[in-house]
């Protein structure tokens, strides 16, 4: 299984052989900027852009956008939404849809979200997988 992360801006990532983890998250690059800064965009030529993923055998990781400071109650659960539209929740969002033949991952993390019992106008940042993916639950590491 061989391991890569989206660094800083848009990025374009090739898998190896194999099944393999993308890693996306806030300020994973030594010497990243001071505030937390999200390592892929909104949009296209802002977003990171996976070309191989190969469904039911990559991952995607996404612990990274977890809010480190949740309140003593801590952070609600991630939630995979499908093709369902965003929700008014504190929690870490995912959901996809499909872009000029591709699949856009959309993540509505707890940065930079609107605030507590607002549905999100869209997403704080993307990912674009080349192809069209029917992704599930499985394809992402959220907790």
């Amino acid at each position: 299984m061989a391991i890569f992360t989206g660094g800083q801006a848009a990025d374009t990532l090739i898998g190896g052989l194999g099944p393999d983890v993308f890693i996306f998250g806030r300020n994973l690059e030594p010497f990243a900027s001071d505030p937390p800064t999200a390592d892929t965009g909104v949009g296209p030529g802002n977003r990171d852009v996976i070309l191989d993923f190969q469904d039911h055998a990559d991952r995607i990781d996404l612990t990274h956008y977890l809010n480190p400071f949740a309140g003593p109650d801590g952070q609600p659960p991630a939630v995979f939404l499908g093709r369902h539209p965003f929700e008014a929740t504190d929690a870490l969002q995912v959901r996809y849809e499909f872009e000029h033949g591709n699949s856009i991952v959309q993540i509505v993390s707890p940065f930079g979200a609107p605030p507590s019992g607002t549905v999100p106008s869209g997403p704080t940042q993307e990912i674009e997988l080349t192809g069209i993916h029917h992704l599930r639950p499985g394809d992402f590491i959220l907790a």
